[in-house]
C-alpha cells in the first residue's frame, strides 16, 4: 500500500471522528418508544421518557386523550427525561385502541390506553356512493359483533336532503351476529324521484343494549357542467388574463369543455384553453381578455361549452385604469429590432 493511500486512510478516520466529536453525526431518538395500558376508571399513572435531542425543542400533546395528561416540563434539552401524567375520567366513549403522542420536535413518545368493548357491542360500516339522478344507489351496510356474546341486530336507512329534511325510511333487515363476526345489509336506492344535489344515508343498528348510528354523504349528479367564480374586473389598455373557475356535476368524465367569452353586442372577445373534467371535478379555464380598446365597464357573454351543451350567463365586468404594457412592450421589441436592423445596414455599407 503507497504512503498516500495510507494517509488518505488515517486522514479520513480523523474527518469521521471530528464529526462525531462535534456532534455531526447527533441522533435523536426517544426510550421506550411506547407504552400500553388498559383502561380502568379513573386510572392515574406516570410513564417516563427519555429523549435524546439535538439542541432543545419544546413539547406538545396530541391525540384523542390529550386532555388528561399533563407534563412534568415545557421543553427538553439534549438528553433529559420527561414524566407523562395520565389521569383518566370514570368513563369513555371511544372503544378501542386510543393514542396520545408526546412530541419533541419530529421525536415522538407513544401512550396507548386499551378501551374494552362492552360484553354486546356492534360496528358499523356504511357505503353510499356517488351516482347520477335516475341511476340505481347502491347502498351497503357491514354490521361487525365487536363485544363477546351474540347480538340480534335490526338495521334501519334514513335519506336526508338539504336542511337536513328526512326524505325516505327504510328497514334494512334483521339477524344475529356471532363474535368477532358481521352480517351485511343492502338496500337499491331508485333515485329516479330524487333530484340532483347531496344527500345523507344515516344507518342505524339496534343490538338491544343500545342504537349504533354511522352516516354517509353521497352526490346525485346532472349532466352539467357549473360556473363558480371568474374574472370579475380588467385593467384598460392591455391584454388581461381572464380566468373562469367550474365545476363537472355529473359522476362521470365530461371532455372538451371550453368557454368563449364576448362582449355584448360586438365580436370582442376570447376563446379559452380546452380541458377534460373527471366526475365532480372542479379546475379553471383561462383565457386572454383584449381590453386596450376600452375605457368602461363592459358586459360579457359566458358561454361555457360541453359536449352538445351550451350553457350561458351575461355578466359584468368592472374597469380598472391601467397602463397598456403590452403595446409599450411591443413596441420597445419593434424599435430593438429596428434598431440592430439599422446597425447591420450600417456595419455592411461602412465595409464598402
Amino acid at each position: 500500500m503507497s504512503l498516500f493511500v495510507l494517509g488518505m486512510e488515517r486522514f479520513g478516520c480523523l474527518l469521521v471522528l471530528v464529526f462525531v466529536m462535534t456532534g455531526v453525526l447527533a441522533v435523536e431518538g426517544v426510550s421506550p418508544g411506547s407504552y400500553e395500558v388498559d383502561f380502568e376508571a379513573g386510572l392515574e399513572r406516570e410513564f417516563v421518557f427519555d429523549f435524546v435531542l439535538d439542541g432543545e425543542k419544546d413539547l406538545r400533546v396530541e391525540g384523542d386523550l390529550a386532555e388528561y395528561v399533563e407534563l412534568d416540563r415545557d421543553e427538553v434539552t439534549g438528553r433529559e427525561s420527561v414524566v407523562v401524567s395520565l389521569s383518566l375520567p370514570e368513563s369513555l366513549d371511544e372503544f378501542g385502541v386510543s393514542e396520545v403522542s408526546i412530541l419533541a420536535g419530529d421525536v415522538v413518545g407513544v401512550v396507548k390506553v386499551r378501551v374494552s368493548y362492552p360484553e354486546r357491542f356492534v360496528g358499523l360500516e356504511l357505503s353510499a356512493p356517488n351516482a347520477n339522478v335516475g341511476e340505481a344507489v347502491d347502498v351497503g351496510l357491514k354490521v361487525l359483533n365487536l363485544g363477546s356474546e351474540y347480538a340480534f341486530v335490526v338495521a334501519s336507512l334514513e335519506i336526508y336532503g338539504n336542511d337536513d329534511n328526512l326524505i325516505e325510511v327504510f328497514e334494512m333487515g334483521e339477524g344475529w351476529v356471532n363474535v368477532s363476526e358481521w352480517i351485511d345489509f343492502e338496500i337499491i336506492l331508485d333515485s329516479l324521484n330524487y333530484s340532483a344535489g347531496d344527500y345523507v344515508a344515516v344507518a342505524k343498528v339496534d343490538y338491544g343494549d343500545g342504537v349504533v348510528v354511522e352516516e354517509n354523504v353521497f352526490r346525485l349528479g346532472e349532466f352539467r357542467v357549473g360556473v363558480l367564480n371568474y374574472t370579475e374586473d380588467f385593467y384598460g389598455g392591455r391584454v388581461n388574463r381572464f380566468e373562469i373557475w367550474m365545476e363537472n356535476l355529473w359522476n362521470d368524465r365530461i371532455d372538451e369543455v371550453y368557454a368563449k367569452v364576448r362582449v355584448v353586442g360586438s365580436d370582442e372577445g376570447f376563446d379559452s384553453v380546452i380541458v377534460s373534467l373527471e366526475p365532480w371535478e372542479r379546475n379553471v379555464l383561462v383565457g386572454y381578455f383584449d381590453a386596450r380598446n376600452f375605457k368602461e365597464n363592459v358586459s360579457v357573454e359566458i358561454s361555457l361549452h360541453y359536449d352538445e351543451e351550451v350553457g350561458r350567463s351575461v355578466v359584468e365586468l368592472r374597469y380598472l385604469e391601467g397602463f397598456d404594457w403590452f403595446s409599450l412592450i411591443l413596441g420597445l421589441v419593434v424599435l430593438n429590432c429596428s434598431g440592430f436592423l439599422f446597425w447591420r445596414i450600417w456595419k455592411k455599407f461602412r465595409r464598402e
